[in-house]
């Protein structure tokens, strides 16, 4: 990704090389579309196979032989790189020209895109109405896969000044005396056709690129810009260099001013808040102290004009926008591969409190820029789709109603389950910062390598291996304990009834779905990254019966001992059981396993097998919740191919166990057990005493 934040944590080019460089936030696989039947066939089988889709611009799917003014979804501003097609106009697309002719979204009269059904369908102002809507500032990688988007154009500029200052003063005060200036003629610098950018650094330094439409001359802006030259007039101990340049273009202008981001390829964290021409006005002192904050201050000077005169319900931007903005205001940091997770935090809490405190002063009700926001924004459906959240909503849900679902989905979904829809970690996750807890990560530490503690945790597998592999209680406590393979949600199921709705839910919904009860599937069955679990460690129950006839089976089958196990139920419990009741049963040989889950669905060995067989040989029943969330009974009389797969094709395969019932054996007389521990000095012994005597005589 152009911002490594995005890539993964630990594998950069100055981690060493022996740390393992896990996958991170990288897709597992990704279709290199070279057109929109690729596209297709990728959507659909996205939506078929239950996996999440993301779209990233690449420089193959273009558009050529074509007008200018449509653009293949490659095509790239040169600006950073962006593409024209894709996320910067779909999240609204802020221009050096906005103050003349208004966003991206302004100036859209086409989309080309794939939905998420996998249909190539076109979007403009006559047909498709409110997904051209929504792809005008709904976000990027939220409607489909865009192929492109034609764009207007406008008559060339006659001339562009673009002018360049750097200042250095004494001291953080004469900087905000210099902000404060400078903010309050912003609203009237902006009247008069000029934009561009502004940044803070190191509490005594400003830098400002500013451009000018239709400007005469280097010397027309500068007395334009008097404000910025008239503070630093009248303090006359401040260092400062500046550039200027008349352009007869703007692609001139273009060529000069706008480079490849000086930042790509350096990990970085941006929030920001828009900022009102009313505020600048009436609260510039305020405003002014912001610029001191260790949060790398930027100050975009992007909107008013014609981004204003623009009816804020007539595309699906934020419609904070068109309420007198004239600036977004972008705070942040950046990091390397050695920055402790504790500092990255800081950097994060610190760039989000600067943020906030600007929303209080901005009055545009905490509106940020979706494509320069704080992805942990705490309130991102104001900050980001303010009062078109709900109809974009509305939307999503028309044109994509399989997508993963949204917090509101989950919390009602929660709900339905009463209350027992849970967040898990890694166990260790309260051992490493931010999540630091002392007490919380003793008891981890403490309980490590306990199985039956791991069985009782949601989080947890039996090998860590399936959790988090760098997320430890031998690892430093400012390494990033990321998710790794542990589900993002899981359902604590206390009956069929739950499992059946969780089953329907992730169908819907194309979720990954996993299945754990104790965690001990060594292949790692048990979790999933990304994923959706059902913990089955409620469905506790053990019923013993001297007579189990299989339901549906004829009146005339002779019932025989059984013991009905629910899904948690684990070998040392069921051995107490079945004993007290003068029984044996065939079962694990460690005591925390389940024995009704992927212990008998893989075969079930067991220290009985030589006198009644595997588990397998010993089940008369299984109730199962199949992936259509339908409760079914399988066993020698009905489902019967379900059955015989149940009976070692694999845990979490055929669906959600709920219960099996097993044949019980009388109780056995007698047991011997020895152990015997053998120390030899050399490999031919070992061979002579251990290998040689259990050798074919043949």
């Amino acid at each position: 990704m152009q911002d490594p934040v995005w890539d993964s944590f630990r594998c950069s080019i100055d981690t060493p090389r022996n740390e393992t460089g896990d996958q991170g936030f990288a897709p597992v696989y990704a279709v290199a579309a070279e057109n929109a039947d690729d596209i297709s066939k990728a959507v659909i089988f996205a939506g078929k196979h239950k996996l999440r889709l993301i779209v990233k611009n690449w420089p193959r799917l273009t558009t050529p032989g074509v007008p200018a003014v449509t653009l293949g979804a490659a095509e790239q501003w040169r600006a950073r790189s962006v593409g024209s097609s894709g996320g910067w106009v779909q999240g609204g697309g802020h221009s050096p020209l906005g103050l003349l002719y208004g966003m991206g979204v302004d100036n859209v009269l086409q989309f080309r895109i794939v939905t998420p059904d996998g249909k190539l369908v076109i979007a403009n102002g006559c047909q498709n109405k409110d997904l051209f809507w929504a792809l005008r500032g709904g976000g990027g990688g939220t409607w489909g896969v865009a192929l492109d988007a034609t764009f207007k154009t406008h008559p060339a500029l006659d001339s562009m000044v673009g002018v360049y200052i750097a200042v250095n003063v004494t001291s953080p005060d004469k900087l905000t005396g210099l902000a404060e200036d400078f903010l309050r003629a912003v609203p009237d610098l902006n009247a008069q056709g000029v934009s561009g950018y502004a940044v803070w650094a190191a509490q005594v330094t400003a830098a400002f690129t500013m451009f000018h439409q239709s400007s005469s001359s280097v010397e027309h802006t500068n007395q334009t810009l008097a404000p910025i030259w008239n503070w630093i007039a009248n303090n006359t101990d401040t260092k400062v260099s500046s550039y200027g340049k008349y352009h007869p273009t703007f692609y001139d202008f273009f060529e000069t001013w706008v480079s490849t981001d000086p930042l790509i390829g350096t990990p970085i964290w941006v929030t920001g808040r828009l900022v009102s021409a009313k505020a600048m006005k009436s609260r510039p002192a305020e405003l002014a102290k912001l610029v001191l904050v260790d949060s790398s201050p930027s100050m975009n000077l992007v909107a008013g004009g014609a981004v204003n005169q623009v009816d804020p319900d007539s595309t699906g931007l934020n419609p904070q926008w068109r309420n007198d903005v004239i600036m977004s205001w972008n705070f942040g940091g950046s990091w390397n591969s050695t920055t402790p997770t504790k500092t990255i935090e800081e950097i994060k809490k610190r760039a989000k409190d600067v943020t906030l405190a600007l929303g209080d002063i901005a009055g545009l009700d905490h509106a940020a820029y979706f494509n320069e926001a704080n992805p942990e924004e705490p309130s991102w459906k104001k900050a980001f789709f303010g009062d078109h959240y709900d109809r974009l909503l509305k939307i999503k849900r028309k044109i994509d109603p399989d997508c993963w679902p949204s917090l509101d989905v989950w919390s009602t979904f929660n709900a339905s389950v009463g209350g027992r829809l849970l967040a898990p970690h890694p166990p260790a996750w309260v051992c490493h910062d931010p999540n630091y807890d002392e007490a919380a990560c003793q008891d981890v530490k403490t309980n490590w390598g306990n199985s039956f503690w791991r069985s009782n945790q949601t989080g947890a597998m039996q090998d860590p291996i399936w959790e988090s592999p760098g997320c430890g209680i031998g690892t430093p406590r400012n390494v990033t304990c990321d998710q790794g393979f542990v589900p993002k949600y899981a359902v604590a199921a206390k009956d069929a009834e739950d499992v059946s709705k969780a089953v329907l839910f992730a169908g819907q919904h194309r979720l990954r779905l996993v299945v754990k009860n104790t965690g001990h599937d060594y292949l790692g069955r048990s979790s999933g990254e990304g994923a959706f679990s059902i913990w089955t460690h409620l469905l506790k129950g053990v019923k013993l019966t001297d007579s189990f006839r299989p339901i549906g089976c004829s009146n005339t089958t002779s019932g025989l001992p059984a013991v009905t196990l629910g899904a948690a139920e684990q070998w040392r419990d069921v051995y107490q059981a079945v004993n007290d009741h003068n029984r044996t049963i065939v079962g694990g040989a460690a005591r925390s396993v389940g024995a009704a889950g992927g212990w008998v669905h893989g075969g079930g060995h067991s220290p009985l097998g030589f006198m009644y067989g595997m588990g397998v040989d010993n089940v008369l029943q299984f109730r199962i919740v199949k992936p259509n969330g339908q409760l079914v009974i399988a066993n020698a009389c009905q489902n019967e191919d379900l059955f015989w797969a149940l009976r070692g094709g694999g845990g979490s395969t055929w669906g959600v166990t709920i219960d099996v019932t097993y044949k019980t054996h009388p109780a056995l007389d007698s047991m011997v057990g020895i152990s015997i521990d053998v120390n030899v000095t050399s490999p031919e012994k070992f061979m002579a005493v251990f290998i040689s005597p259990f050798r074919s005589k043949k």
